[in-house]
């Protein structure tokens, strides 16, 4: 979308304002077809790629003005005359240097930030706010959102809060705080959740709109007093229907995984006394030597661009939920990935990233930035009593600068605590423990004095000592030092919003913060130093008693607060009593500790010292390694209780015959994902324990069985590619695996079905089925179409006169097609014709194609338009190339119409200067919905008639009208 929207007079030949230029005469130009595509020649003189220069009364007349940063024309309403991505790049060089941006609003400053609500207010507001926006909303909330962050970064002050009610506060400072608080408040005051639903879908739309046209016309109070009454609370627990409720919806969001999670979880605990008193139990105070801990100023932070801030934002789950401002992630990758201003909005939030990681946000908004919204999920304790589980979500801007940068220090952080912890940056990392276990429990049968003890810290993240993992990460990783010094301080609490109240958390970390986990595990690798399983970190400033002699453990390997530790009896009593010497001076205690014997009711361990230490005995001589057991089966078990579960809900009786195919696909599935999890954590394994091996000659265990139950269904669905599990492979992937899984499966169940069948599933699952395309992409990659017109291609040499060889003539449009249909790549051809049809796939005439191979009945249809009545060649002899875009009503595409389809993403991606992967996904979930709709319109009218009179199928119309 263009920087400001001009009144182009559509149809109105314009020519080149400049005298001396040949487009300036219309006997030798033809002009240009509106305002917009003339100032892209008038933008060549402005550069000087063209001589001479536009007279100012043109520029007047016309409302332009020249950007003073990069010197094309723009709109004099656009920023004043200044392009945003230009204003945005300004700002983020100069940052308060910057010129002056305008921001909307009264100038009357202290009147207007005396009307603003205070921060608790905001953080405490009940209103949900919404994630995403629909495109008639999203340029006015785009661009109010870019002045709220320009605003900042224009007038950030650091001693803003600090002269409130001095003499020295100027308006420099007043204008300071009011930008931090109009960020602060936007989302709540203006993305509030309207009631009514899908009902009053428009009309809370134009409340939205209207807001933010308030907004930018400088209106606060009354919008925040308006949002406040009306806006929605936040989500309560609900149960029974309701909940399943709220499951439908996020499936039909688009969020499966989130469905089936509330369907499953416990849910909310109840907003009770007994509830908030247990989570303010998990907010411990701060131990006493903490208020006097000191450490050496931080390092500058590491440097964020844009790409790491958009990476950041996409890494997000969809459908986050809002914290304590309501600015949501979704909101914001909405912004920075699909808005109208998506390049200016990701260069000014890189500003504003790059501030807040430096540690540069003010000490009086810190309770605030580093603070969280509290939730309550019910749990139960181990001896069945009801407990909370504390869940602290901070602020989307948080979020967003812990996630960039970690990622721009993960490579050191696995670096120093790989190979015992596993949770940070280690793909897989949660199925190295109990792959190891189960072969080092194997391997040890019959030794009678080795134990396994598995333990689990309590609430280990909000009680770990500040002091040491702030220490200990500006010592590992200095980059990151200045924002965990803001989000963390030591000398006083930071705030979380539970339910209408506020707790302080002045101790550990927060649960839910990206670099929580990294901080934790600095600290939890200060426990492994101790017992001499990790060398100590040479010069660092925080030490902890040493064991002597070390423990001679055969492996100690951890995964965020759980971990195991495994060999000789006496020696992982002598660690463990270390152990819980030296974790209270890291703020650390232990919630359980289980131990259990290799070697059965064959054992001769004493446990008397264990349990004298806090451990229980394993009542089943067994143990459960992150819930998972150290046993057999459990795929089996699970498969068979999951069609008992649909037999139940269905109310069908499954006989063994029907069960069969089921079971063996599952468990096929479930090799495939034992090996490549095997395969993608071998070397980790290794570095635990030197005794782990690739155990695949051994008959009989897990990885033999594995591998041969895998081919043999391989073989079954007759497919030659089995798998070799001779030795360690990475790509060995599952992904790799359970595609050959499918593909075996889908084989035999083609085997077994009727011909129809096979016909009907070719269709569905042609190359890129479902893919189709949607409005104006021609036109917005530059290429001028001419749709649907009789005489479209006139000149050409076809002597019927009426017939429309094409729906579309797409000029300059060669770069659509990258291979003609004899391999060769098209030369000298200016003009493409676009030629769009949609075949019944499993119709009479197409049924013997699709049931040869998907796509085939697509392919075959494209074929013979070209050679119907020498289409094609004809068109080429006028130098136009002819190019049939055939899809499938049931979805399906050629590979050939898939290809110009990303030829004319990449083109429309160039044009606008934006990621034609994004380009391509949305036209075709568009033109998905067109033929959807079509094809609904086409059994309305065959209950009345089959097609009347001739012409052009509907649902071929259709795609050619959206095209244009």
């Amino acid at each position: 979308m263009p920087d400001a929207e001009l009144d182009d007079d559509m149809g109105q030949v314009e020519h080149c304002p400049v005298s001396s230029c040949h487009a300036s005469r219309a006997d030798l130009h033809a002009g240009c077809q509106s305002l917009g595509s003339l100032r892209v020649h008038v933008d060549a003189h402005l550069l000087g790629a063209l001589p001479g220069m536009p007279p100012q009364e043109w520029l007047q007349r016309h409302n332009v003005a020249i950007c003073p940063h990069c010197g094309r024309s723009v709109s004099r309403r656009c920023n004043n005359g200044a392009h945003r991505i230009c204003m945005a790049q300004q700002l983020r060089r100069a940052g308060p240097a910057a010129a002056p941006l305008v921001l909307g609003g009264s100038p009357d400053v202290p009147r207007l930030l005396g009307e603003l609500p205070d921060w608790d207010e905001i953080c405490l507001a009940p209103v949900d706010t919404r994630d995403t926006l629909g495109a008639g909303i999203l340029p006015k909330a785009s661009k109010a959102f870019l002045q709220c962050v320009a605003g900042v970064l224009l007038h950030h002050r650091p001693d803003a809060w600090s002269v409130v009610r001095s003499g020295t506060d100027t308006l420099a400072h007043q204008r300071a705080r009011l930008a931090w608080t109009e960020l602060w408040m936007f989302p709540k005051a203006c993305l509030a959740v309207l009631p009514g639903g899908a009902a009053k879908q428009k009309r809370n739309g134009n409340i939205l709109a209207n807001r933010l046209e308030r907004w930018l016309a400088g209106e606060r109070r009354a919008l925040w007093d308006e949002a406040t009454r009306g806006g929605r609370p936040g989500r309560r627990p609900r149960r029974g229907d309701a909940e399943d409720a709220d499951a439908a919806a996020q499936r039909l969001q688009g969020l499966p995984g989130q469905a089936v999670q509330r369907l499953c979880s416990e849910g909310l605990a109840p907003d009770t006394a007994y509830t908030e008193g247990i989570m303010r139990s998990k907010f411990p105070a701060a131990p006493a030597q903490q208020h006097a801990s000191r450490r050496l100023p931080a390092a500058d932070a590491n440097e964020l661009g844009e790409e790491q801030v958009l990476a950041a934002l996409r890494s997000f789950k969809k459908g986050v939920a809002a914290r304590p401002s309501g600015l949501r992630p979704d909101f914001l990758r909405q912004l920075a990935c699909d808005g109208p201003d998506a390049r200016a909005c990701t260069i000014v939030l890189t500003g504003l990233v790059n501030l807040l990681a430096g540690g540069g946000a003010l000490v009086e908004l810190q309770p605030y930035l580093a603070g969280a919204k509290g939730t309550a999920l019910k749990k139960t304790t181990k001896s069945g009593e009801p407990d909370a589980r504390p869940i602290c979500s901070g602020e989307a801007l948080r979020r967003l600068v812990g996630k960039a940068l970690l990622r721009t220090e993960m490579d050191t952080l696995r670096e120093h605590l790989l190979p015992c912890q596993l949770a940070v940056g280690v793909p897989a990392g949660a199925e190295v423990m109990p792959l190891l276990a189960r072969q080092w429990w194997r391997h040890y049968e019959q030794d009678t004095s080795r134990i396994l003890l598995t333990y689990d810290e309590g609430n280990a993240h909000n009680v770990v000592d500040r002091h040491a993992f702030l220490t200990r990460m500006r010592e590992v990783c200095p980059g990151l030092s200045r924002w965990l010094e803001y989000i963390y301080p030591t000398a006083h609490p930071t705030k979380v919003f539970y339910n209408g109240r506020i707790l302080d958390s002045a101790a550990g970390g927060q649960q839910g913060c990206p670099l929580m986990m990294a901080c934790h595990g600095v600290v939890q690798r200060l426990l492994l130093e101790s017992i001499g399983v990790l060398p100590v970190l040479p010069g660092s400033a925080v030490s902890v008693p040493l064991l002597d002699p070390p423990a001679r453990l055969d492996m100690a390997p951890c995964y965020a607060d759980d971990g195991i530790l495994a060999g000789p009896a006496g020696e992982v009593l002598r660690a463990l009593r270390h152990m819980q010497q030296v974790m209270p001076s890291l703020g650390l205690t232990f919630s359980s500790l289980e131990v259990a014997a290799p070697a059965g009711a064959n054992h001769t361990v004493d446990w008397a010292p264990f349990v004298a230490a806090g451990c229980s005995v394993s009542p089943s001589g067994g143990a459960d390694i992150l819930k998972c057991p150290l046993c057999r089966g459990g795929v089996a078990h699970f498969d068979d209780a999951v069609l008992r579960s649909f037999g139940r809900i269905s109310g069908l009786v499954l006989s063994d015959q029907q069960r069969a195919p089921h079971y063996l696909f599952v468990m096929s599935v479930a090799d495939a994902a034992y090996i490549g999890s095997r395969a993608q954590t071998h070397q980790l394994c290794l570095d635990n324990w030197p005794l782990f091996h690739w155990d695949v000659a051994h008959p009989g265990s897990p990885l033999d069985t594995a591998s041969c139950r895998l081919n043999a269904h391989l073989q079954r669905g007759g497919i030659a590619t089995l798998v070799n599990v001779g030795e360690p492979d990475r790509a060995l992937t599952q992904r790799k695996l359970s595609r050959l899984c499918e593909a075996a499966t889908l084989a035999l169940w083609k085997q077994a079905a009727p011909p129809d069948d096979v016909c009907r599933l070719h269709s569905y699952s042609a190359p890129l089925a479902g893919h189709l395309f949607e409005t104006d992409y021609c036109e917005r990659a530059g290429m001028r179409p001419t749709a649907e017109a009789p005489g479209v291609l006139q000149d050409l040499a076809i002597p019927e006169g009426r017939r429309r060889p094409a729906d579309l003539l797409v000029c300059h449009g060669a770069g659509l097609a990258d291979r003609l249909p004899d391999g060769s790549q098209p030369h000298h051809l200016p003009q493409t014709a676009l030629d769009i049809a949609v075949i019944y796939a499993t119709g009479p005439s197409h049924w013997p194609k699709t049931f040869e191979s998907p796509g085939a009945a697509s392919s075959a249809y494209a074929a013979s338009k070209r050679a119907h009545q020498q289409t094609a060649a004809k068109c080429a002899a006028a130098g136009v190339f002819y190019q049939p875009l055939v899809f499938e009503a049931q979805g399906g595409l050629c590979s050939e119409t898939g290809s110009v389809l990303h030829a004319l993403a990449r083109r429309v991606g160039a044009a606008e200067e934006c990621d034609s992967e994004l380009v391509f996904a949305d036209m075709v979930r568009k033109i998905a919905i067109v033929l959807c709709r079509a094809a609904a319109g086409s059994l309305q009218r065959r209950r009345r008639t089959w097609f009347g009179s001739p012409g052009t199928p509907a649902s071929a119309a259709a795609v050619a009208a959206v095209v244009s």
